[in-house]
């Protein structure tokens, strides 16, 4: 065994015991603190009632661990806590020394939302799960479902969101555009529009194909101040038109 490594072996060997030392040191003196838990969230547009509400309820959760060490606090356990929250999609957060926890939040996309009379609202997220009921003023700006044969039917609900996330967010099919939504036995996915008052049919496949058509049609209608009571795009190579009386 050479000198040299010998001389590298006792080096690599005291930094060490220095630097745990050190470390043990500071940890016992407060040196590790946690003194700072910065917090973001990220979301969709439109979401952003959401995001005030949840923000109180996720400070306080992390709240909990100001004054334990940097080095000892469980990142994962904290984690794990965070993404039982509702409307939480995935936290992340990193350790900033000497005293920081930096905490990433992503919360869920509301697709659409369940309304009924008796049973109010319910969110479905853009992962096809359903909330519990909440608070109108928790909601984003979304389309409304009020078929209660579709909430209480889980593969139901799975299907409509199967086929919404296929429409364009384009022009007329915007969601801010979208006022209610409905799985037709016969005539498939179901838009309202809110600014043309229209029904609009999509059928139950080419779900993206025929609402690039109903599009090209509505903005036909448009340049020509005509208004559709119904527009059914479920068909393989037209689009059927059912004008309002006196267009």
């Amino acid at each position: 065994m050479s000198f040299r490594f010998i001389r590298r072996f006792l080096l690599f060997t005291l930094l060490l015991t220095t630097t745990v030392f050190v470390a043990y040191y500071h940890n016992h003196t407060g040196f590790f603190d946690i003194v700072s838990t910065p917090t973001s969230l990220e979301y969709k547009q439109g979401h952003e009632v959401i995001a005030t509400q949840l923000r109180g309820k996720v400070e306080e959760e992390i709240s909990k661990i100001k004054g334990q060490s940097l080095l000892s606090v469980s990142l994962s356990g904290l984690q794990g806590d965070l993404e039982t929250l509702p409307w939480v999609k995935q936290a992340s957060l990193r350790r900033v020394f000497p005293g920081t926890i930096e905490t990433v939040m992503t919360l869920h996309e509301v697709l659409f939302t369940f309304f009924d009379t008796k049973l109010g609202f319910a969110p479905v997220l853009r992962s096809g799960e359903v909330l519990d009921q909440a608070s109108f003023r928790w909601l984003p700006d979304s389309p409304l479902v009020k078929n209660i044969k579709l909430r209480a039917d889980a593969k139901l609900t799975r299907e409509l969101v199967k086929l919404f996330k296929q429409v364009p967010s384009l022009g007329p099919l915007r969601p801010s555009n979208l006022v209610e939504l409905d799985l037709h036995p016969s005539n498939g996915l179901s838009l309202f529009l809110s600014d043309e008052e229209t029904w609009v049919y999509l059928g139950k496949t080419k779900i993206t194909k025929n609402a690039l058509r109903v599009i090209r049609v509505l903005d036909y209608l448009k340049s020509q101040k005509y208004k559709a009571r119904v527009i059914d795009g479920g068909f393989d190579k037209k689009v059927l038109v059912r004008l309002r009386k006196g267009s």
